[in-house]
């Protein structure tokens, strides 16, 4: 009786344990200022993905439990220095300013230098928010990518 039971309790208790092991989640660089993670994107030649957000957003929490623990999200954001910034308290309230930042969440993402390439405002699904990010890092929407594409020797490449 007890062999014939076993499998079914450890079934059981499998089901109904939470799995944080498959579960992937943003790594946030979350270590010294902002100018150090710039200065970190630079030695790693990556651009900084910035996410202001207000501890009272409701939109900011959505997008931690949704957006920033999916795989796609994850692998996506490992290629950018990734920084979360609360715009209400510390440096980023400075930084809220200088990157004139109005609504929550906001994502930026800006080179090692700091300048501004691209901006989203608002909750972003995981879908259009991996987007954002590869389009960015690809040039594509950007203003430089799009200069580059203005400044492209066929000139037909808007006809595709």
């Amino acid at each position: 009786m007890l062999r014939r039971l076993l499998p079914l309790c450890l079934l059981a208790l499998a089901i109904a344990l939470p799995s944080h092991a498959a579960e992937e989640r943003v790594g946030w660089d979350d270590e010294g200022d902002f100018a150090s993670a710039l200065a970190r994107a630079k030695k790693a030649k990556k651009l900084v993905f910035v996410d202001f957000y207000a501890t009272w957003c409701g939109p900011c929490k959505l997008m931690d439990r949704t957006v920033y623990t999916d795989s796609t999200v994850a692998l996506e954001t490992g290629r950018y220095v990734a920084r979360k910034i609360d715009a209400e308290k510390g440096e980023g309230i400075v930084l809220a300013q200088k990157y004139n930042v109005t609504a929550y969440p906001t994502l930026l993402v800006v080179d090692a230098a700091g300048g501004e390439m691209a901006r989203e405002v608002g909750y972003r699904p995981a879908d259009r928010f991996t987007t954002f990010l590869s389009d960015t890092r690809t040039g594509r929407g950007t203003v430089e990518g799009i200069r580059k594409l203005i400044a492209s020797k066929d000139g037909n490449t808007f006809d595709n």
